[in-house]
């Protein structure tokens, strides 16, 4: 048997180390009569190399879900507490510069997952030699994607609803920093209007 694995870098971008090692899949392979996928055993029906590249766009699509899977929980978490926040104080512990930041990661995290093509589209290489596009499809299905995708697309809402928080939360303290630049406005007219009538007198 031999082995096909999915390196460090994925699609050629660099992640994070930990990302990485979650995504990590380590698939044997061996040859037989039909194309399937038991147990973490790819059974090729052919020593063709588009076969072998059909699996592994598959694999390495898998593992770039995996890292976008670890990168959405590791946000929920570090959020996880926000809405706890809010119940109990009503208000979010964060000053402004730390909500605009992570409201930026938010949006990060959302447009990495929705528009990496690496991730959504078909592999190119089918367009002009479709044979192994099936084997393909039914590596993706072992693998559950369309299953995992829609569970990111779920944690994904989750993430849509807490940049809306923050979001509100950085224009209600907005809000309360200009209704104190407009009291403390009065406050000084006041003081001037005092301090010009009792020079006249």
């Amino acid at each position: 048997t031999q082995r096909l694995f999915v390196l460090d870098r994925v699609c050629g971008t660099r992640h994070d180390p930990q990302a990485v090692e979650s995504a990590c899949d380590d698939i044997e392979f061996v040859y037989g009569d039909s194309f399937a996928i038991r147990r973490d055993v790819c059974h090729l029906m052919t020593r063709e190399p588009g076969e072998r590249l059909a699996v592994s766009f598959a694999i390495a699509k898998s593992s770039l879900l995996s890292i976008y899977e670890w990168i959405l929980q590791q946000t929920i978490e570090r959020n996880s507490d926000v809405p706890e926040q809010l119940a109990k104080h009503g208000t979010i512990k964060m000053n402004k510069v730390s909500i605009s930041k992570e409201i930026g990661k938010i949006f990060l995290v959302k447009h990495t997952v929705n528009l990496d093509s690496n991730l959504q589209d078909t592999p190119e290489e089918f367009w002009d030699d479709d044979r192994y596009e099936q084997t393909y499809v039914k590596t993706c299905e072992y693998f559950e994607l369309s299953k995992r995708m829609n569970l990111v697309n779920n944690r994904l809402k989750m993430l849509e609803d807490l940049h809306k928080v923050l979001i509100e939360e950085v224009q209600t303290k907005h809000n309360i920093l200009l209704e104190w630049v407009v009291i403390w406005l009065i406050a000084l007219e006041v003081v001037f209007e005092l301090y010009h009538a009792f020079k006249t007198t």
